[in-house]
């Protein structure tokens, strides 16, 4: 803290994602305002307040993010998400009601606008109005950054729980516990971690991405996953609440003694879990459970006899004495359903079973389902076999199961709709999302395609600091490439012409090529438009 109050440049611009010294600089409060409620010191407070991204915050409490988005700037996933959490620390220290309301409305925000039906977020790490959402599901690869995405959403489900005691917050930690964080592949022992949670309805791969040792998400990873602790379950001096359905063993002391507790289950494979109450004596105090989304009337059996339960808050309630050996039965029976993407018939769509995102094995399915399935009839069409796997009745080929179930290498798909994208008349494939006026990847490999006539093809683009590559092919001939990269550059349109010989129909497909300028950093690609006119 010294060094930072006497260094640290207080510019604090609107969604300084990577400047040196300035990047992401509006997630400093969270830890700078925990600092002074363990140690009373209003130094740590002052400083806080002097990191609070005000304006981004406002924005989200006023439910104004048509006019947020149309800011210039990068609205980077993680860290737009991760600053909320200092809402909560805020909140704590202060007892100013604004920010416990901005903090709820930002978790309606994300997890009702950019949320999957994973409960990962942050599309080629960017928030993103609605109908670059929808775009980016269909062919982006880069869908979630999932440690660090997890690890944002566990504090902020966690300061919401704590402050304000209502349930329904676990409902996000959920998702991540079975389809995100929980569904990743292990970090391997050169640092590299699962990065990315690909998603595209192009066709998905469950691999390690970036192959880069020590990323970010090494780091975010041992974090989040010891976290699972304080996300199983909460508790007061009266009561034991149990967020979450895995296999557990906790201990608390409630104003009446200390209760030892122990859950037994395979959810989400099994549809029950079992709670062994053990208090150290007799005694009377509540055991609160979580009421999924998905299943708010869950059956409950106390020793075997079927109880009658109450519901506050987003919890179940029992309330009574409690004996040593007590066993607490409850069963969310689970049904296939269509999760859309933003709760939109039109938009993409999830096979889910309980919390358990489906996906479709690319092997026998070939293309994208969207063709073979109705989301008004999954129960009628899909036909459980072993395990946690279904097959669709009329075609067998189809084999769905769950994302955590998916081994490395095995490709799927997640989100069910054409995925093909179009803009300015130009088809795009490989993971490309629109930002702005440009479509935009962050990897070499994706193309866009367009049939023009005439003899020239004009190539639109934007010239940047950071840029790569792009191939271009007419009729199949490569014709030349563009170097999107200019010293300084910070968005600079430019155009190239090239000859398409005679007049007349013409195919062309630009290519993002794994080659830069050596004195570009990144392989950052964009693409305006594909025209083709008679010169």
């Amino acid at each position: 803290t010294d060094w930072a109050e006497k260094n640290l440049p207080r510019t604090r611009e609107y969604c300084d994602v990577t400047g040196i010294n300035t990047g992401e600089w509006y997630t400093l409060s969270e830890n700078l305002y925990r600092v002074w409620l363990y140690t009373g010191d209003g130094r740590y407070r002052d400083f806080a307040k002097v990191w609070e991204y005000t304006k981004y915050w406002t924005e989200v409490h006023d439910g104004d993010t048509e006019e947020m988005f149309r800011r210039p700037g990068w609205h980077h996933g993680y860290s737009h998400v991760n600053t909320f959490a200092s809402l909560g620390t805020a909140y704590a220290a202060t007892g100013n009601r604004w920010y416990l309301d901005t903090l709820k409305a930002a978790y309606d925000f994300v997890t009702g606008t950019q949320c999957y039906a994973t409960g990962g977020f942050g599309a080629s790490e960017s928030l993103m109005p609605e109908e670059e959402l929808v775009k980016a599901s269909k062919t982006l690869h880069n869908t979630f950054e999932t440690q660090c995405g997890s690890w944002a959403a566990f504090k902020i489900v966690k300061y919401l729980t704590g402050l304000t005691g209502d349930g329904r917050y676990g409902d996000w930690t959920e998702r991540l516990l079975v389809n995100g964080i929980g569904a990743s592949l292990p970090m391997k022992e050169n640092g590299v971690a699962f990065y990315y949670s690909d998603y595209a309805a192009e066709g998905a791969e469950k691999i390690s991405k970036p192959q880069v040792g020590w990323p970010c998400c090494s780091g975010t990873r041992a974090e989040a996953i010891p976290d699972y602790c304080d996300q199983l379950y909460y508790y007061d001096d009266r009561s034991i609440y149990v967020s979450q359905y895995f296999a557990s063993e906790a201990s608390f002391e409630l104003k009446t003694g200390r209760v030892a507790l122990e859950q037994i289950t395979d959810f989400p494979n099994e549809e029950k879990t079992a709670l062994a109450v053990n208090p150290e004596k007799s005694a009377v105090f509540s055991l609160k459970f979580r009421l999924p989304s998905w299943n708010t009337k869950p059956l409950v059996r106390i020793n075997g006899k079927e109880t009658v339960w109450s519901e506050i808050k987003g919890w179940g309630l029992l309330l009574r004495r409690w004996d040593p050996g007590d066993r607490v039965e409850i069963e969310f029976p689970m049904s296939l359903r269509a999760c859309h993407l933003q709760g939109k018939e039109e938009n993409p769509w999830v096979v889910m079973y309980g919390p358990s995102a489906l996906v479709c094995m690319m092997d026998g399915a070939g293309e994208n389902p969207f063709k073979r399935l109705d989301a008004g009839s999954l129960d009628k069409q899909l036909v459980r076999g072993e395990g946690m796997t279904w097959r669709h009745k009329n075609y067998p080929e189809l084999l769905f199961k769950p994302f955590y179930d998916v081994g490395e290498g095995e490709k799927y798909y997640m989100y069910i709709t054409d995925p093909t994208i179009s803009y300015l008349g130009a088809v795009y494939k490989g993971g490309w999302i629109k930002r702005d006026k440009w479509m935009t990847v962050y990897f070499a490999g994706p193309a866009a395609e367009r049939t023009v006539w005439g003899n020239t093809v004009r190539v639109s683009y934007y010239l940047f600091n950071d840029c790569g590559i792009m191939d271009v092919y007419i009729d199949g001939d490569k014709k030349g490439e563009i170097d999107l990269y200019k010293k300084d550059a910070r968005g600079e349109r430019a155009v190239t012409d090239f000859d398409a010989g005679s007049g007349g129909k013409h195919q062309v497909r630009i290519v993002t090529a794994n080659r830069k300028n050596p004195e570009s950093p990144q392989y950052y690609y964009n693409l305006e438009r594909i025209e083709g006119f008679n010169k």
